[in-house]
């Protein structure tokens, strides 16, 4: 089961970005048809890469915020990985 949800964030993902790749050059008028592309578009893309995906990577670690992990949690992790491996 559980591997049903990891699958499933992967595929998730795997759409949002195909999805908001699409919306960004879109917005930023791209035309993959076009000999050369103009210095408007290369500039929109390098800020896409270097700001709109940073803020993208920035969020995404909001959730690890709540995740805290001491020495007292890893040895209870250990003895509970421990307890399994006995069964």
């Amino acid at each position: 089961m559980v591997m049903v949800f990891c699958s499933l964030a992967i595929k998730l993902g795997v759409a949002i970005r195909g999805v908001l790749i699409t919306a960004l050059l879109t917005w930023i008028a791209y035309d993959p048809n076009a000999a050369v592309i103009t210095p408007e578009a290369q500039g929109s893309i390098k800020f896409m890469f270097a700001i709109v995906f940073s803020i993208i990577m920035l969020v995404s670690l909001i959730p690890l915020l709540g995740f805290r992990l001491d020495e007292q949690r890893v040895a209870e992790m250990e003895q509970e990985i421990a307890k399994r491996a006995q069964n």
